[in-house]
C-alpha cells in the first residue's frame, strides 16, 4: 500500500508491474510547490529454503518421505496475505508428481517455548494449493500471534514444513522418474481480496524429486489353464485345481512393469523339498507326470530387482480320470418306487451317449444337498454303454435285481416325494441332471385291490427332456427280475417289478 501525504497536495500514484518472480513496482510523481512531503509503504516477500532442496529425494522408494523447510517473510511495510501452489516442469514427469503425497504445515513457537504445527494441505503434490481464498487468517504477515524468540524463524517470518511421501499404492511406472517443481507463493495486500486489486509480490523455490529403480511387485491371480482353455481355481491348498493334461498351463496377471524382463516359475510337489526355478514367459507351460503340485511366480526387471514371491497355485494332475461335454453321459433311468421285496430296493442307470470310452474315476451323483455318492476309481463306462448304481446287491434279500449293479452305494436314498439329481465329472462339471424337487416326473407304485402291487422305474424318452413310465411287458423280464411274468390266468403269478437296467430302455408309450 502506498500512502502520500503533501502540505495543500494530494497526488495519486499509479504501479507499473509485470508477473516475475520480483515484480518492478515503480512511482512517477513530479510537484512544483515546496514543503512537499512524500512517504510510502512497500509491500516486500521473501521465501527460501531452510534446504537447498528436499532431503534425501532423490532415489526414493515405496514407503520413502522427503522433506524440507521452506521460509516466508515480510521485508516491506506492508502487511500481507499469501498463497502457494505448485508449478510443475516443462519435461517433468506429471504422472510422478500426481503420485506423490504432500502435506504441509505451518509452525510456530508460543510464549513458553512450545512448538505448535498447523496442517494446511494434505494431497497430491500436483494439486496443492493453499490459502487460494485468502480466508486462512494464520497465513498472513503479521497474524493474530506474538512472535517469540526461537531459533528456526525470525520475526515476521513464517515457518512452513513440506513433506513428501511416496505411497504403497504408487504404480511401478513412477520408478526412475524425476517430478522437477516450484513452490510458487503469492503475497497481496492483508484488506484485499486477491492480488489482482492491489499491490502484491512473488517468490518461488525450485525443487526435484527422483524415484529409484524399484523392486517390481509380485504377480498376481495365478490360475490353471485346462485342455479347452478354460480358466481352473488353484488359490486354495484344500480344493486344488485338478487336470488330466500333462501339458500344464499357468498364467497370471501380467505385471505392469515397463522394464520388465522375464519371470521365474517355481515349481513344488509333494516329493520336493527344494522348489524348481526356471525362467518363463507368460503364460507358462510344464510337462509334469501325475502328482500333486503347486507353483508360483515372481518377476525380473531389466535391473535384476526381483520381486516377492506371488501366492501358490495348487494343482493336481491325474491323467486317469476324465471330464466330459454336457449330455455325453445321461442319468438314464431311476427306479424311485422300489421293488416288491423292499420300497428301499432302489436304483439308478447311467448311460453313455458318447463314442467313446468315459473314465469315471472321482465322477459323483448327487441326491438332493444331502447325499452325494462318489464312482469308482477304476471303473469306467463305455461307449453307448450303461452304468448301474443300486442300493442293494443282487444277492441281497432286500433286491429284485436280476442283474449285478456296477457299484453298489447304501447311501443311495430317493424319496418318493421325488428329489434333485445332478451328475458331475472329476473337475465338477455337471453333465446332467433332473430337477424332480416336488415331484417324479415318471415312474409308479400302482396298487390295485384286484391284484398284487406294481413297481415301475421312469425312464428317459428318445426326447432327453422327457420320460415316462416302464410298463411293457419286456420290462417285467427274467433277464431283470427274480420275479417274471406268468402266461397264467392267476392274476397272484404276475411280475410285479418293471424296469430295464443295465439294458435299453422300453418303448415310450407301451403298456
Amino acid at each position: 500500500m502506498l500512502v502520500l501525504t503533501a502540505l495543500g497536495v494530494f497526488s495519486t500514484l499509479q504501479p507499473q508491474y509485470t508477473w516475475a518472480r520480483e515484480p518492478n513496482i515503480k512511482f512517477t510523481d513530479k510537484e512544483d510547490q515546496e514543503d512537499i512531503l512524500l512517504e510510502t509503504e512497500s509491500l516486500d516477500m521473501e521465501m527460501r529454503g531452510g534446504q537447498d532442496n528436499f532431503v534425501e529425494g532423490d532415489d526414493l522408494f515405496i514407503g520413502d518421505t522427503t522433506a524440507r523447510d521452506v521460509y516466508i517473510k515480510n521485508t516491506g511495510t506492508t502487511d500481507f496475505k499469501y498463497k502457494s501452489f505448485i508449478k510443475v516442469g516443462d519435461e517433468t514427469d506429471e504422472n510422478l508428481c500426481e503420485n506423490l503425497e504432500l502435506k504441509v504445515w505451518y509452525n510456530r513457537f508460543d510464549e513458553s517455548g512450545n512448538k505448535h504445527a498447523e496442517l494446511k494441505y494434505t494431497g497430491s503434490l500436483m494439486d496443492f494449493e493453499m490459502n487460494f481464498e485468502g480466508e486462512d487468517e494464520e497465513l498472513q504477515i503479521p497474524n493474530g500471534y506474538s512472535y517469540e524468540e526461537n531459533p528456526m524463524y525470525a520475526e515476521k517470518e513464517h515457518w512452513l514444513y513440506y513433506r513428501i511421501q511416496v505411497p504403497e499404492e504408487a504404480p511401478y511406472e513412477v520408478s526412475q522418474k524425476a517430478c522437477d517443481f516450484e513452490i510458487v507463493t503469492i503475497a497481496w495486500q492483508q484488506e484485499l481480496i486477491d492480488e489482482n486489486q492491489g499491490f502484491w509480490d512473488i517468490e518461488s523455490l525450485q525443487s526435484s524429486i527422483t524415484t529409484g529403480d524399484w523392486t517390481p511387485s509380485a504377480p498376481t491371480g495365478l490360475k490353471i489353464l485346462n485342455h479347452k482353455e478354460e480358466e481352473l481355481d488353484c488359490s486354495d491348498p484344500e480344493n486344488p485345481a485338478i487336470t488330466n493334461n500333462r501339458n500344464i498351463t499357468i498364467d497370471w496377471t501380467d505385471n505392469p512393469e515397463f522394464d520388465l524382463e522375464h519371470y521365474d516359475l517355481g515349481i513344488k510337489d509333494k516329493l520336493v523339498h527344494d522348489d524348481f526355478i526356471e525362467e518363463s514367459l507368460r503364460p507358462a507351460t510344464v510337462r509334469d507326470e501325475d502328482g500333486d503340485y503347486k507353483y508360483r511366480v515372481r518377476a525380473v526387471d531389466e535391473g535384476g530387482n526381483i520381486s516377492e514371491w506371488s501366492d501358490w497355485c495348487y494343482l493336481i494332475l491325474d491323467r486317469t480320470i476324465d471330464d466330459a461335454e454336457e449330455g455325453e453321459v445321461l442319468i438314464n433311468e431311476v427306479m424311485w418306487s422300489g421293488s416288491s421285496e423292499n420300497t428301499s430296493d432302489e436304483w439308478i442307470e447311467l448311460y453313455n451317449e458318447s463314442d467313446r470310452e468315459i473314465k469315471l474315476k472321482n465322477w459323483t451323483l448327487s441326491i438332493g444337498d444331502e447325499t452325494e455318492i462318489t464312482l469308482p476309481e477304476d471303473e469306467v463306462i463305455e461307449a453307448h454303454s450303461y452304468f448301474l448304481i443300486s442300493k442293494y446287491d443282487e444277492e441281497d434279500g432286500n433286491s429284485a435285481l436280476n442283474v449285478t449293479p456296477d457299484l453298489v452305494a447304501e447311501e443311495l436314498n430317493l424319496e418318493d416325494a421325488g428329489s434333485r439329481l445332478t451328475l458331475k465329472d472329476a473337475f465338477n462339471n455337471e453333465i446332467d441332471s433332473i430337477d424332480a424337487s416336488s415331484e417324479w416326473p415318471a415312474g409308479e407304485v400302482k396298487e390295485d385291490p384286484e391284484i398284487p402291487t406294481t413297481y415301475h422305474s421312469m425312464e428317459r424318452s428318445d426326447d432327453p427332456s422327457n420320460w415316462h413310465t416302464c410298463k411293457d411287458s419286456s420290462c417285467n423280464d427274467a433277464i431283470y427280475w427274480d420275479v417274471t411274468t406268468s402266461e397264467g390266468e392267476d392274476p397272484n403269478e404276475v411280475g410285479t417289478n418293471y424296469g430295464t437296467p443295465g439294458s435299453e430302455n422300453s418303448p415310450e408309450g407301451s403298456n
